[in-house]
């Protein structure tokens, strides 16, 4: 009971937003409520100075706020004088913040799986009737199927033959885990002996020429095997770049991540030394000055480059990814996307019934794990029906009702001296949280009704994140839930968070006649988009990304460094990098613009 008054801390956020590139309002919380009250525990006036808010540059009590803006600020929901779960509304102007609490003691069902369905699994098509089976579906395709192998459904169609109500009750997702793994890297270099930090840089400089690869012709990794790491030394003009890389797998074949780790002048490079020896020598110093920097500060990572978690062993024993530094071993590791686990790789067909009430309250993730994500470091799950999915997979012709995603907490420590954690949700959905691997992803008339989905990374109507390696077909879909980024984050959409095209070959995204309702906040510095963030790689592949008889009413808010990256709707940002036909945008865009100059 104690984990759950805990898990039911709720915070959501909705904009009504007006005018563009204008400077927002802003309304949040600075203290937040309980979770659980008791009846009659305080008066509306003692709750009111009690709560702490901030509304745009002022910061107290909530009966002070409302003493200031007696007309723009209101405030309901709170009442203490009877048992129930209740939420707090405040408003000010076009913004809303809620929070959802309970008034007297929470009521949380269990659930009895059923695996009569199901048979011996040699069937082709199942059908699901009632909410213990659905329970007993998640755990057989997560291996929690006692005395039972897992089943991913690969070739199978699973079928609702009735709505499915999950209003109080706790859901861990069909294929439950992060999105990303942590792989251990093996150093092609020696710190200890500085031999062979650079990677075929032994001479910089012919008659004051520069011997080094031009920044604009690294197009290869200099290793046929993945999870390397090394450095590098390249020019743009006057300027050298040391950057850190790695390699890893990507559609089959030995790809690279690079990343800017320190740059210097040419003539700072010629003042290092009287020759390329002393000049060598004097780079190297700086590199292992400024990794003991980063090491200090903390795991390096940047944009577009899953950068190394560096990790101090200073009691620990040489390993084969470790390197030697000043008598302390470090190993380096790279953030690539989950391949092992149990994920559903089948048809789930709704036949048009509901699930109302899926929400991850109460839900504990059993694997969190900390990682680098793009330019901050994430300690996250993935969320939705389905958390992660795999391979060829068609979720179909389902109705979300009253979704509630807000972030669930997680064992820390053990029972006995450890606590709860806030993780942070990587890649949430309604019907999916992520999609990846060898298949194509089809999502057709999947309508979420009604809810709210709250995120750190990669949030969306229908789906979070979508990485397959074949054709994506996103149709017929509707979504009217809220969508909020907190902490920073980005990539958020009403149907869709963030996804990519493979470039490789004539692989399609397509978004056909879709519907966003819901409204849609980001954090600084984000892009959102009624249908998507946005598609990575949709100017590399031979199809751009299409968007075909789509439409949006609901209004967006992001921030925006440069006015080149601006969506204008549909999606976030990079505009040109997607095709549009007979797409309308009938909601508002606010935009605010940073480091604007």
């Amino acid at each position: 009971m104690k984990k759950f008054i805990m898990f039911l801390m709720v915070l959501f956020a909705t904009i009504g937003l007006t005018g563009c590139f204008t400077e927002a309002d802003t309304l949040e919380w600075k203290t937040l409520p309980k979770s659980v009250y008791t009846v009659g525990e305080m008066t509306v006036e003692q709750f009111k100075e009690s709560i702490r808010i901030k509304v745009n540059t002022f910061e107290g009590t909530l009966k002070d706020a409302m003493s200031l803006y007696p007309n723009d600020l209101t405030f309901t929901g709170f009442d203490l004088s009877k048992e129930g779960q209740k939420t707090i509304t405040i408003k000010f102007k076009t913004l809303s913040i809620y929070w959802a609490y309970v008034v007297g003691t929470p009521d949380i069902s269990t659930v009895t799986p059923e695996y009569g369905w199901y048979g011996n699994g040699s069937a082709s098509t199942f059908i699901l009737n009632n909410v213990n089976d659905l329970y007993g579906f998640a755990n057989i395709v997560n291996g929690k199927r006692d005395g039972h192998e897992a089943d991913d459904f690969a070739g199978k169609t699973v079928k609702l033959g009735a709505n499915i109500d999950l209003t109080g009750k706790v859901w861990e997702p069909i294929g439950a885990a992060p999105r990303k793994r942590n792989v251990p890297l093996t150093p092609l270099f020696d710190l200890t002996g500085l031999e062979n930090l650079f990677i075929d840089n032994d001479k910089l400089f012919t008659d004051d020429t520069f011997n080094l690869t031009s920044t604009s012709d690294v197009v290869k990794t200099i290793s046929d095997e993945a999870n390397q790491i090394y450095f590098d030394v390249t020019k743009k003009g006057n300027d050298i770049t040391i950057s850190i890389c790695n390699t890893y797998e990507q559609y089959g074949e030995i790809a690279e991540n690079r990343s800017s780790f320190k740059r210097i002048k040419k003539q700072e490079l010629n003042d290092l030394g009287d020759n390329d020896a002393e000049r060598l020598a004097a780079l190297k110093d700086l590199v292992i000055s400024k990794l003991q920097e980063q090491i200090a500060a903390g795991s390096i990572y940047s944009k577009y480059f899953i950068a190394p978690e560096i990790y101090a062993e200073a009691v620990s024993p040489e390993t084969d990814n470790s390197v030697l530094l000043n008598s302390i071993y470090y190993k380096f590791t790279y953030s690539g996307n989950i391949e092992q686990g149990n994920f559903f790789s089948g048809t789930f067909d709704g036949q048009g019934h509901k699930i109302i009430g899926l929400s991850d309250v109460g839900y504990t993730p059993t694997v969190v794990l900390t990682y680098a994500n793009s330019s901050t470091i994430v300690t996250g799950y993935t969320f939705g029906l389905f958390g992660v999915v795999n391979g060829n997979v068609t979720v179909k012709n389902v109705t979300f009702e009253e979704v509630s995603v807000v972030g669930a907490y997680y064992q820390v420590g053990g029972e006995e001296g450890g606590g709860l954690k806030t993780a942070e949700i990587d890649s949430v959905g309604s019907a999916i949280g992520f999609a990846f691997g060898n298949g194509n992803l089809t999502l057709d008339n999947v309508k979420v009704l009604s809810g709210s989905i709250t995120a750190q990374m990669a949030a969306g109507g229908i789906i979070g994140r979508f990485y397959n390696k074949g054709n994506t077909l996103i149709q017929n879909c509707e979504n009217r839930a809220n969508i909020t980024l907190t902490n920073g984050g980005y990539h958020a959409g009403g149907i869709a968070g963030y996804g990519t095209i493979n470039p490789d070959g004539q692989k399609t995204v397509v978004f056909r006649n879709n519907i966003n309702y819901g409204n849609i906040i980001t954090g600084k510095v984000s892009t959102a988009g009624a249908m998507i963030n946005y598609v990575g790689n949709g100017n590399k592949g031979e199809n751009k990304p299409l968007f075909d008889n789509c439409r949006n009413f609901g209004n967006i808010y992001g921030s925006v460094s440069k006015q080149t990256d601006l969506g204008w709707g549909m999606v976030g940002t990079s505009l040109g990098y997607h095709e549009f036909n007979n797409c309308v945008n009938y909601g508002t865009v606010t935009t605010e613009f940073l480091n604007n100059e």
